[in-house]
């Protein structure tokens, strides 16, 4: 049985290849025969160039599953969709809809989905709305529904999502995590990560009696102080996992921190980057 995720967006490239880049993050991942789309990067559409040019036939994906409802993981949506050729099964959490904002003392920036659920309806995608933590089939998992007690790294977000026509704080507990289990362990995508990144791999840990092989994707430490960073990943270097890739929203400046930190199990990851994982 083997595992292998391509990067299809992220907003760093240091392959050497002729890939877009953007502020978002879109992962391809084939598993058991089975070929899935975690996120769909930011609304310019870069995973339909990049797909191309890494060799990725989108029209063949049996599935997409959105990690939360901000646009630089939902905004290629659209574009997918009317990319292919028979109905998209599209598994989301039943808050991906809500209308999401960043306030600053600045601005008041919308920074949702670019489409409701009726107009995914009216192009005949076969919604899968979950409320909890949901088997995809008989190695895949999305995990969801976090507590929220461990947001210090959204200190500096200002999220903000539009309910019962008031503006809240957004702390993401419907953030879908997507959890492989392979016969080595379990291997973790994360969108962003904003329930925060020690309250979902502990979660994680507690329900699924497996070792964690790997850890992939956006960690949303970028802009957190120093002092919280260095909190975190003095706990993220406790825990047991053979390698980590962050990216994305984690910020550079961490990921360098990371890198230092973890040392043979730390891992790049950028548009591009391919995982291949066997049993041997």
């Amino acid at each position: 049985m083997t595992l292998k995720i391509t990067v299809l967006t992220e907003d760093t490239n240091c392959m050497g290849r002729d890939l877009k880049t953007e502020k978002g993050l879109s992962y391809f991942v084939e598993h058991n025969q089975e070929r899935i789309i975690f996120d769909t990067g930011g609304p310019d559409g870069t995973i339909i160039q990049n797909a191309i040019d890494l060799g990725v036939d989108l029209k063949t994906i049996d599935r997409v599953i959105l990690s939360h409802g901000h646009y630089d993981h939902t905004g290629g949506l659209l574009k997918l969709v009317d990319l292919m050729h028979q109905p998209v099964k599209l598994t989301v959490h039943h808050t991906l809809f809500h209308k999401r904002y960043k306030i600053t003392d600045k601005e008041t920036k919308f920074i949702g989905n670019d489409f409701s659920e009726e107009d995914l309806l009216q192009r005949d995608v076969d919604l899968q709305i979950i409320f909890d933590t949901t088997q995809i089939n008989e190695n895949l998992f999305v995990v969801s529904n976090f507590e929220s007690g461990d947001h210090q790294n959204l200190e500096a977000n200002h999220l903000y999502v539009e309910k019962d026509q008031m503006m809240k704080p957004d702390y993401m507990e419907g953030e879908l995590v997507l959890v492989i289990q392979t016969e080595k362990g379990l291997v973790i995508l994360l969108g962003c990560a904003h329930s925060g990144i020690l309250t979902i791999l502990n979660k994680i840990q507690e329900k699924f009696a497996q070792p964690i092989l790997g850890i992939i994707g956006g960690t949303h430490l970028g802009g957190v102080s120093e002092g919280v960073v260095h909190e975190i990943l003095d706990e993220i270097d406790k825990l047991e996992f053979q390698w980590m890739g962050p990216c994305h929203c984690t910020g550079q400046e961490v990921i360098k921190k990371m890198k230092n930190r973890l040392g043979d199990r730390f891992k790049e990851v950028h548009v591009g980057t391919e995982i291949i994982l066997d049993n041997d």
